[in-house]
């Protein structure tokens, strides 16, 4: 039976992907070039901890303005050779103008 589990599982991923959606609501109306570029820099404190720099800008409307950017900072801590826990803060700010794809942060 053991044998049989893998394939079931990865045919019911297979199946399931094409119905699944996105996060969206709806679909914009016009095209928009973007890039987000996840940014991460560990700072070495001692063989077990870490600092991490955690940055995200968000450059959208055809890569012409920044849309958003994300900050944050955090800590890495290597449990054991395979664990490592990671918390972090990440503060977000929004340019502030509205349209119908914005989403609202509150």
């Amino acid at each position: 039976m053991k044998k049989f589990r893998l394939p079931v599982v990865l045919l019911l991923l297979l199946f399931t992907a094409g119905v699944s959606r996105a996060q969206t609501l709806s679909v914009s109306s016009h095209a928009d070039t973007q890039s987000w570029n996840d940014i991460q820099v560990a700072i070495p404190v001692n063989d077990r901890l870490d600092v991490l720099l955690l940055g995200t800008p968000h450059i959208g409307r055809d890569i012409t303005n920044f849309v958003d950017e994300r900050a944050g900072v955090g800590l890495s801590d290597k449990l054991n050779k395979y664990v490592i826990v990671a918390p972090a803060e990440v503060g977000l700010d929004c340019d502030g103008s509205s349209s119908s794809t914005d989403a609202t942060v509150s």
